[in-house]
């Protein structure tokens, strides 16, 4: 086996492959700055600017933007060695949303920025509700929002007591809902969903009336009386027709004279 000496390597080759090295392993891409993958924390409304920048280039490099999954369509201009995208408004929707640039020969250079977009609850309009009493009903309210906001319920201004059995109040991301069923007039009254977020209250109220039981239609009752009225109806055909039958062979037995 023959071994493999530096010694028969030229000095020069060896500068070279040490030079190269040292270029790949400098180039990197940045985003505002930032070589590592971060998240970036700004309110709704606001615009953003993001700058993707080549470091320690020696080379024209071309640059590519994506968003989530998504190849951003860019000026040729705009991707070389630096590129900059803008975002305005940005919406609650765009909460969680990443944008990544990357070199376009080399996907492994690459580095994302995750949007935590913060905004209020968007309330939902006031409803006036009318229930029967006995039955159930139903309000809810929007609580969506970054971050998740404090829900409070009130009846007539006052923090609401539920009820075992009868009040069922539940939370979710993006919505509160309370639930009376089997509703008494004692039900009555105006109910505030309160989102309280940061030091702000977003209100939605639900004007509930409790109305009379009403007695329910005596739906056998009239079909029973339905039945009886067409049996008599029949009844009375059949027997009208059978007379008239008789009348008729009453009459072809009478000779005249």
């Amino acid at each position: 086996m023959v071994g493999f000496s530096l010694d028969l390597v030229p000095i020069w080759y060896i500068v070279v492959l040490l030079q190269c090295s040292c270029e790949i392993s400098a180039v990197a891409v940045t985003i505002n700055n930032n070589s590592l993958d971060y998240t970036l924390t700004l309110s709704y409304a606001a615009g953003l600017s993001l700058a993707c920048t080549v470091q320690n280039h020696t080379t024209e490099e071309m640059l590519l933007w994506y968003r989530g999954d998504q190849l951003l369509n860019l000026n040729k201009e705009n991707q070389k060695n630096v590129s900059n995208i803008c975002v305005f408004p940005v919406f609650p929707s765009d909460n969680g949303v990443t944008f990544s640039c990357q070199l376009q020969r080399n996907a492994s250079l690459r580095v994302t920025v995750t949007l935590d977009v913060q905004f209020p609850p968007i309330p939902s309009e006031e409803a006036f509700l009318a229930v029967e009493e006995g039955k159930g009903v139903k309000m809810t309210c929007n609580v969506k929002s970054n971050p998740q906001s404090e829900v409070f319920w009130y009846k007539d201004n006052n923090t609401l007591i539920l009820e075992e059995g009868r009040h069922h109040q539940s939370l979710t991301r993006e919505f509160s809902e309370l639930v009376i069923s089997k509703a008494k007039k004692s039900d009555n009254g105006t109910y505030t969903c309160v989102a309280k977020y940061d030091m702000n209250f977003n209100e939605t109220r639900f004007f509930l009336t409790i109305e009379d039981r009403k007695e329910p239609f005596p739906l056998e009752a009239v079909i029973a009386a339905g039945v009886v009225v067409l049996l008599t109806a029949i009844f009375g055909i059949v027997a009208r027709r059978k007379s008239i039958f008789r009348c008729g062979q009453n009459s072809s037995n009478i000779t005249l004279m």
